[in-house]
């Protein structure tokens, strides 16, 4: 027998080490300065501390409503009270630039959605200026800066004034400050018009506006005897209405319908978004009307393009809400600590009752309404 060389070969795996990767939604991250490391200075309590009293400063608001489809849809709102203003969490919205990919839209109703991006970063926008909590008329700020992206660099403006405007609603409602007054002299006056506080005649009990609506026989004011005008009386006797309107004093007042609320105070915020080189620039504008009692009466939301061929030469509304008159008692959960040590993932809005079981979305927001523009 020959010898001859027999090769043998041993493997091992390549892959010492498999490393699973996974990545949880959050709603933002909280930036540190550099070289700054809290990890060294605070336990896991601490942490979960911090993340509550961020997160509980915030109320979270959840509007639901019909979209442009006409599906049920709904909103998430994260709301804060400053000394002077109330801020809102939001994503801030842009708009692609038209381009070879992107030929500009000629309509502005046609203007999809996967033309529009917002940024991952939560940003505080300030939906209200207050001085001592109350809206003041007059008042107005403006505000620029600008957002460098890889999509494009924009300059954003924005414009906010306060001032003296009457709300004309689509449908009837009942003012809700009628029923706060609790006298007839506090119901019914020259500004109030249209708050009624029950009135009846004094001898026939028949329901009347004034002395006109109740029988018209007259009295002399000592004798008794009838009559017509105090010459027909007799000493200085008047001759009086024996059967008069007066309020009923065991009745309240209330509000006949009304849809011109008057003496509001108009919010108009006026956001602008160019996109440099390309010029592209369009406008979203709020206009809030408040009014105490009422609180907010009506928001009109409008966009206006500026530099397109569009046929549209000023802003078009886009979405609209009104006061309605509750029908029930308004349930609200407040004071609720979610992360009383128990941190919540986005993910978790489904299994929680207080959300109505919803999952987490964010969707391009002004005010309490989305942006979007119908297609039809």
């Amino acid at each position: 027998d020959s010898l001859r060389n027999i090769v043998v070969i041993v493997t091992e795996p390549i892959i010492k080490d498999e490393i699973t990767v996974k990545s949880k939604n959050v709603l933002d991250q909280i930036e540190l300065s550099d070289g700054q490391n809290l990890s060294n200075s605070m336990s896991d309590y601490d942490f979960v501390d911090l993340y509550s009293s961020l997160i509980n400063e915030f109320h979270i608001m959840k509007t639901t409503y019909d979209n442009i489809d006409g599906e049920a849809d709904y909103d998430y709102h994260f709301y804060k009270q400053g000394d002077e203003c109330v801020v809102k969490l939001i994503h801030p919205y842009f708009h692609y630039n038209p381009d070879n990919a992107i030929a500009p839209t000629l309509d502005e109703n046609d203007y999809p959605e996967e033309h529009y991006w917002q940024l991952d970063k939560l940003v505080a926008d300030t939906v209200l200026y207050t001085y001592d909590n109350n809206l003041i008329e007059g008042q107005s700020f403006y505000s620029w800066s600008e957002v460098v992206t890889d999509t494009a660099h924009y300059e954003i403006q924005k414009e906010y004034v306060v001032e003296k405007a009457n709300a004309q609603l689509h449908n009837d409602v009942f003012d809700p400050n009628c029923y706060l007054a609790t006298s007839f002299s506090e119901c019914e006056t020259q500004e109030s018009y249209w708050c009624d506080w029950p009135e009846f005649c004094s001898m026939s009990t028949t329901s009347c506006e004034s002395d006109s609506d109740c029988q018209l026989d007259k009295e002399c004011s000592v004798s008794g005897t009838s009559c017509q005008e105090n010459s027909d009386c007799s000493n200085g006797e008047t001759c009086d209405q024996v059967d008069i309107c007066e309020p009923d004093v065991n009745a309240s007042c209330s509000s006949n319908p009304i849809n011109n609320i008057i003496d509001c105070l108009l919010v108009t915020r006026k956001i602008t978004t160019t996109s440099l080189g390309a010029g592209a620039s369009y406008k979203l504008i709020s206009e809030s009307y408040y009014k105490p009692g009422f609180k907010l009466v009506k928001q009109d939301l409008k966009i206006y393009w500026e530099n397109m061929p569009f046929v549209s030469a000023s802003p078009f509304g886009i979405s609209t809400i009104e006061y309605k008159d509750p029908a029930v008692p308004l349930q609200v959960t407040s004071n609720n600590h979610f992360l009383r040590k128990n941190t919540i993932e986005s993910n978790d809005f489904q299994s929680i009752h207080d959300f109505d079981f919803a999952p987490l979305k964010i969707m391009p927001t002004l005010g309490l309404q989305r942006i979007e523009v119908s297609n039809d």
